[in-house]
């Protein structure tokens, strides 16, 4: 600012080359700040579309990554306090690591990795996950937790949004199913048309394999409607005994909703034919 005193032409000279320093030193500092406000706004366009939630961990994912210069960007998800099921992942160059299955915390050291940093993503409250940017050459440079707090923020309102608007559709489809299978029962349509239906409803709104259901016959178990995969199928009208540890005998024990994640814990002639079966997992 000019503030009335006289100057030589030198020391115009000398204000001017130290306006445009100045500038230039500005410039500097507003360009990183410019980077991060465009990627913010290309991914609150993302969070605003009704984007699959997958699409847009792997868009969130290469942004962050690219952004702050990470040879290596991920996405997890926590299942316990120290494993970790990735989501998404990036790579600056070549093939992104196999990253599928659930991961020990201490597994990110097999990918050579030489500087990371990280910041959760918290979401209602609870630490949902948390993302991820790594170097293999280079230390990242000072402040890059901070700076992906922001970030993480957006992050947390995308995925909450994708999961309201998930959960919205499935209550939407379970509502549909219900009305579609009462509409049966209205008509006097015949039990095991409405048992056939119940499993078909069950299993596509659940996204199973296989759907079944039983009617418990004293002892024994039997099968009235079934649905699905033909090759995992029971045939309807079978009977098996209530025997050993599998979702049919925890339920008539018990009385309330089972879940079993691993076939090979289950027992008796139900578990046995379930092996058989090929089928992995159950819900009822």
């Amino acid at each position: 600012m000019l503030d009335g005193a006289s100057c030589s032409p030198q020391d115009l000279t000398d204000s001017m080359d130290g306006a445009s320093t100045a500038g230039s030193d500005s410039a500097q500092q507003r360009d990183p700040l410019v980077a991060e406000q465009a990627t913010l706004r290309r991914l609150a366009m993302l969070v605003a579309g009704d984007v699959p939630a997958e699409e847009l961990c792997r868009a969130i994912t290469e942004e962050i990554g690219r952004f702050f210069g990470a040879d290596f960007a991920a996405m997890g998800r926590y299942v316990t306090d120290d494993s970790v099921r990735m989501v998404a992942a990036w790579a600056a160059e070549g093939e992104r690591p196999d990253l599928s299955g659930t991961w020990p915390l201490e597994r990110v050291r097999e990918l050579g990795i030489r500087s990371s940093a990280a910041t959760p993503i918290v979401i209602a409250g609870r630490t949902w996950g948390i993302l991820m940017v790594h170097s293999n050459t280079a230390a990242l440079p000072s402040g890059t937790e901070s700076r992906m707090a922001e970030f993480a923020q957006l992050v947390a309102t995308a995925i909450a949004s994708s999961e309201a608007r998930t959960a919205a559709r499935r209550l939407a489809d379970e509502h549909a199913a219900l009305r579609r299978v009462a509409t049966l029962v209205a008509r006097d349509t015949s039990a095991a048309d409405v048992f056939a239906a119940v499993a078909q409803e069950v299993g596509r709104l659940l996204g199973m394999s296989v759907a079944t259901v039983y009617r418990y016959e004293g002892d024994f178990a039997a099968v009235v409607a079934s649905w699905g995969d033909p090759d995992a199928l029971i045939e309807v009208g079978t009977r098996m005994p209530l025997e050993g540890d599998n979702i049919a005998v925890r339920v008539r024990r018990g009385m309330t909703s089972v879940r079993i994640d691993d076939s090979a814990e289950v027992t008796g002639p139900i578990g046995e034919q379930a092996r058989r079966l090929g089928i992995r997992a159950g819900v009822v």
